[in-house]
Protein backbone atom coordinates (compact mmCIF):
# COMPACT_ATOMS: atom_id res chain seq x y z
CA UNK A 1 0.00 0.00 0.00
CA UNK A 2 2.93 2.44 0.65
CA UNK A 3 4.66 1.42 -1.96
CA UNK A 4 1.83 2.10 -4.26
CA UNK A 5 1.45 5.73 -2.88
CA UNK A 6 5.14 6.20 -3.17
CA UNK A 7 4.31 5.12 -6.88
CA UNK A 8 1.47 7.94 -7.30
CA UNK A 9 3.08 10.38 -6.04
CA UNK A 10 6.50 10.28 -8.32
CA UNK A 11 4.45 9.94 -11.34
CA UNK A 12 3.84 13.13 -12.92
CA UNK A 13 1.01 11.81 -15.02
CA UNK A 14 -0.74 8.46 -14.79
CA UNK A 15 -2.29 6.46 -17.70
CA UNK A 16 -5.43 4.24 -17.74
CA UNK A 17 -3.61 1.42 -17.18
CA UNK A 18 -1.64 2.45 -14.26
CA UNK A 19 -4.89 3.79 -12.70
CA UNK A 20 -6.30 0.06 -12.84
CA UNK A 21 -3.27 -1.43 -11.54
CA UNK A 22 -3.55 0.13 -8.91
CA UNK A 23 -6.79 -0.43 -8.17
CA UNK A 24 -6.08 -4.11 -7.98
CA UNK A 25 -3.35 -3.61 -6.15
CA UNK A 26 -4.84 -2.37 -3.41
CA UNK A 27 -8.20 -4.63 -3.50
CA UNK A 28 -5.11 -7.38 -2.99
CA UNK A 29 -3.62 -5.75 -0.18
CA UNK A 30 -6.89 -5.22 1.06
CA UNK A 31 -8.02 -8.70 1.24
CA UNK A 32 -5.03 -9.87 2.03
CA UNK A 33 -5.21 -8.53 5.44
CA UNK A 34 -8.57 -9.23 5.82
CA UNK A 35 -7.51 -12.85 5.76
CA UNK A 36 -4.93 -12.31 7.95
CA UNK A 37 -7.53 -11.00 10.48
CA UNK A 38 -9.84 -13.81 9.72
CA UNK A 39 -7.41 -16.28 10.40
CA UNK A 40 -6.81 -14.95 13.81
CA UNK A 41 -8.98 -17.10 16.43
CA UNK A 42 -10.26 -14.20 18.61
CA UNK A 43 -13.15 -16.19 21.21
CA UNK A 44 -15.11 -14.55 23.20
CA UNK A 45 -15.53 -15.02 27.29
CA UNK A 46 -18.66 -14.59 29.18
CA UNK A 47 -18.93 -12.76 32.23
CA UNK A 48 -18.56 -14.46 35.14
CA UNK A 49 -21.66 -13.63 37.48
CA UNK A 50 -21.65 -11.24 40.60
CA UNK A 51 -24.17 -11.80 43.28
CA UNK A 52 -25.55 -8.88 45.07
CA UNK A 53 -24.84 -9.07 48.53
CA UNK A 54 -27.70 -7.59 50.46
CA UNK A 55 -31.39 -8.25 52.10
CA UNK A 56 -34.07 -9.07 49.41
CA UNK A 57 -37.28 -6.29 49.81
CA UNK A 58 -40.49 -8.95 49.18
CA UNK A 59 -42.46 -5.85 48.17
CA UNK A 60 -41.44 -2.12 47.28
CA UNK A 61 -40.85 0.37 49.82
CA UNK A 62 -42.15 3.98 49.73
CA UNK A 63 -41.40 6.49 51.41
CA UNK A 64 -44.44 8.14 53.54
CA UNK A 65 -44.10 11.51 52.06
CA UNK A 66 -45.26 9.74 48.71
CA UNK A 67 -49.10 10.02 48.70
CA UNK A 68 -51.98 9.93 46.38
CA UNK A 69 -51.86 8.52 43.19
CA UNK A 70 -48.20 7.85 42.99
CA UNK A 71 -47.81 5.62 45.37
CA UNK A 72 -49.47 2.71 42.75
CA UNK A 73 -47.19 4.10 40.04
CA UNK A 74 -44.19 3.88 41.91
CA UNK A 75 -44.83 0.49 43.00
CA UNK A 76 -45.72 -0.90 39.80
CA UNK A 77 -42.48 0.95 37.52
CA UNK A 78 -40.02 -0.36 40.05
CA UNK A 79 -42.22 -4.18 39.93
CA UNK A 80 -42.06 -3.83 35.98
CA UNK A 81 -38.03 -3.01 36.50
CA UNK A 82 -37.23 -5.45 38.66
CA UNK A 83 -39.39 -8.57 36.94
CA UNK A 84 -38.75 -7.13 32.56
CA UNK A 85 -34.87 -6.00 32.89
CA UNK A 86 -31.77 -7.20 34.59
CA UNK A 87 -31.88 -4.63 37.02
CA UNK A 88 -32.06 -6.23 40.43
CA UNK A 89 -31.90 -3.04 42.75
CA UNK A 90 -34.06 0.38 42.53
CA UNK A 91 -33.89 3.47 44.39
CA UNK A 92 -35.29 6.10 43.29
CA UNK A 93 -34.58 10.04 44.73
CA UNK A 94 -35.69 12.85 44.46
CA UNK A 95 -34.72 15.88 46.46
CA UNK A 96 -31.55 14.12 48.13
CA UNK A 97 -33.98 11.74 49.86
CA UNK A 98 -34.93 8.26 48.86
CA UNK A 99 -38.11 8.47 47.96
CA UNK A 100 -38.81 4.29 46.95
CA UNK A 101 -36.37 1.10 46.49
CA UNK A 102 -37.10 -1.92 45.80
CA UNK A 103 -34.86 -5.33 44.83
CA UNK A 104 -31.93 -6.07 47.02
CA UNK A 105 -30.95 -3.16 49.03
CA UNK A 106 -27.79 -2.53 51.37
CA UNK A 107 -28.13 -3.37 55.12
CA UNK A 108 -28.32 0.49 56.00
CA UNK A 109 -31.27 1.12 53.60
CA UNK A 110 -33.00 -1.56 55.03
CA UNK A 111 -35.30 0.21 57.71
CA UNK A 112 -35.07 4.02 56.96
CA UNK A 113 -37.82 5.00 55.77
CA UNK A 114 -36.42 8.53 54.32
CA UNK A 115 -33.08 9.27 54.56
CA UNK A 116 -30.46 11.77 53.46
CA UNK A 117 -28.08 10.50 51.42
CA UNK A 118 -24.59 11.11 50.44
CA UNK A 119 -24.34 12.56 46.84
CA UNK A 120 -21.16 10.55 45.71
CA UNK A 121 -19.94 11.72 41.93
CA UNK A 122 -21.93 9.18 39.51
CA UNK A 123 -24.96 10.38 41.50
CA UNK A 124 -23.76 14.19 41.68
CA UNK A 125 -23.11 14.26 37.40
CA UNK A 126 -26.44 12.28 36.77
CA UNK A 127 -27.79 15.34 39.03
CA UNK A 128 -26.15 18.07 37.11
CA UNK A 129 -26.34 16.73 33.35
CA UNK A 130 -29.91 14.82 33.58
CA UNK A 131 -28.04 12.47 31.68
CA UNK A 132 -28.08 8.88 32.07
CA UNK A 133 -24.75 7.35 33.37
CA UNK A 134 -23.90 3.12 33.89
CA UNK A 135 -21.11 2.05 36.39
CA UNK A 136 -18.11 0.79 34.58
CA UNK A 137 -18.14 -2.70 33.37
CA UNK A 138 -15.06 -4.48 35.12
CA UNK A 139 -14.03 -7.10 32.84
CA UNK A 140 -10.63 -9.31 33.29
CA UNK A 141 -8.36 -9.48 30.58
Amino acid sequence: MVSLLVNRLSLATVGDIQSRADIIAVVACAAVILNAINAQEIVSRDREPVSLMGYSLNETQISKLVTGVSRPTISWACTALISNTQARSIIIVSNGMYIAKAGIICKSCLNDDVMNMQIMPILRKSIVDGSELYLPDLQVF
